[in-house]
């Protein structure tokens, strides 16, 4: 699991990390009763609005553009690389 959404308002989704991922990594979203939504992470930012490369803290909060209605809670999964 990359990250927990909290909200998602003005086309970003807000959410809290729980492993690292990267700007242009591809996740998908996980919504109870839903087929999964894929996303690609674009305008990543921070809790202070400041544009980062990646989310390399756990329980960091964050946003990237996301044009998608996710509710609280929902999971934000990412596929692991091989090699």
């Amino acid at each position: 699991m990359a990250a927990v959404a909290e909200r998602s308002e003005g086309g970003r989704l807000y959410a809290s990390q729980r492993n690292r991922f990267f700007e242009g990594d591809e996740l998908e979203i996980m919504i109870k009763g839903v087929e999964p939504v894929k996303v690609t992470v674009s305008d990543l930012r921070n809790e202070d609005g400041e544009a980062i490369e990646n989310a390399p803290h756990p329980m960091m909060k964050l946003s990237f553009a996301c044009s998608a209605d996710v509710p609280a809670g929902a999971y934000l999964r990412m596929q692991r690389k091989d090699g």
